[in-house]
């Protein structure tokens, strides 16, 4: 799976959380709360397999990227 493939199975898998536990909300049904539950599940796995590539280019698209001499003072 590509970077752009898997940030946009974590976009859609986002949604569809959302729809099911707005179902979940108005209807009460508790298959509606485990799907919402799964796709959360769903979306962490995906999020925890991002390459390092994808990671650091967020970083730096959000401005989070730390200078290396910041990283060894933190102890990473």
């Amino acid at each position: 799976m590509t970077d752009e493939q898997r940030e946009s199975e974590i976009r859609r898998a986002g949604e569809e959380m959302q729809r099911a536990y707005a179902q979940y909300t108005k209807h009460g049904c508790l298959s509606d709360l485990g799907r919402a539950h799964h796709l959360l599940g769903r979306m962490g796995a995906l999020i925890e397999g991002r390459s390092p590539e994808q990671v650091a280019r967020m970083e730096a698209e959000r401005g989070l990227h730390l200078p290396a001499c910041a990283n060894e003072e933190r102890g990473a």
